[in-house]
């Protein structure tokens, strides 16, 4: 099989549970551009962070981010964005509040919340070397008019975060009966609310008829349900070691985890040997 195009989601898949891309992946990644195959971060991450990785990793294509919703090209140019209507962005902050959940919402370089929780400025703003320089914007606010009613902002996802799960399936099931939303998970504590028309799988649809490259030469990394999409795209669908069972289930390949190297494993296995 030639594999033209590979996604890769970030958190549980490219980054070890530390934040990092390790060097065994990098030089994967690197061999495998040398054989001039695109490779596509597609993450649910602000657009900030995800240009950061794929400046720091020399990653020479598209970029994906907030779960589809926006789309960089090879020059750093918004070429597609999705962003949510104001009237919904209101009705489900309203949800939030009512539920007393942690909640925060992006555009491309800043996240937005009525609450400050230092470990989360801590997951996008890092004081470990290897990971400096994201400097992801963080802005508290009050009342959510002050955010929606300034022009020229675009809030492309929104993300809960709760260790009660009885709390986040009972908010899950409110958020579902919004009309006009697409709700997914990108780890076991959390939700995440995007349009209904985003997907990671739609914006890899979008930058394949782009490139020219037909879904049997795309193969797609993931570790999670976000994830799932950008895998029925491809013609090799690949689950990490520590996916979710559901993703293992669908996936036709399950490579080692995040620690172990398992983007590499699969590069190696499908790409470059």
């Amino acid at each position: 099989m030639n594999i033209k195009l590979v996604a890769i989601d970030m958190d549980g898949t490219l980054l070890n549970d530390y934040g990092e891309v390790s060097d065994a992946t990098i030089e994967a990644l690197k061999a495998a551009q040398r054989k001039n195959v695109e490779i596509v971060i597609s993450t649910g991450r602000v657009l900030k962070s995800a240009l950061y990785f794929a400046e720091k990793l020399g990653l020479k294509s598209y970029t994906i981010a907030s779960n589809g919703a926006i789309i960089a090209d090879r020059d750093l140019n918004i070429i597609y964005n999705s962003p949510i209507d104001n009237q919904t962005i209101k009705t489900v902050v309203e949800v939030a509040e009512q539920e007393n959940i942690y909640f925060h919402f992006y555009n491309e370089n800043t996240y937005f919340s009525n609450k400050y929780i230092s470990e989360i400025d801590k997951y996008y703003n890092s004081s470990k070397e290897r990971l400096k320089g994201q400097n992801i914007n963080f802005e508290l606010f009050d009342d959510i008019d002050e955010i929606i009613n300034r022009k020229d902002l675009n809030i492309y996802k929104f993300l809960f975060i709760d260790d009660d799960l009885n709390k986040l399936n009972k908010v899950r099931d409110r958020l579902r009966e919004i009309e006009g939303v697409n709700i997914s998970k990108s780890g076991f504590n959390n939700i995440e609310l995007t349009r209904s028309d985003v997907s990671k799988g739609q914006a890899l649809q979008y930058v394949s008829n782009l490139l020219g490259i037909d879904r049997s030469e795309i193969m797609s990394i993931g570790d999670n349900d976000n994830d799932i999409s950008m895998l029925e795209k491809a013609g090799i669908s690949v689950a990490m070691g520590n996916a979710e069972r559901a993703i293992k289930e669908i996936a036709d390949f399950v490579t080692k985890t995040n620690n172990e190297d398992g983007v590499a494993y699969a590069f190696r296995k499908f790409i470059l040997e």
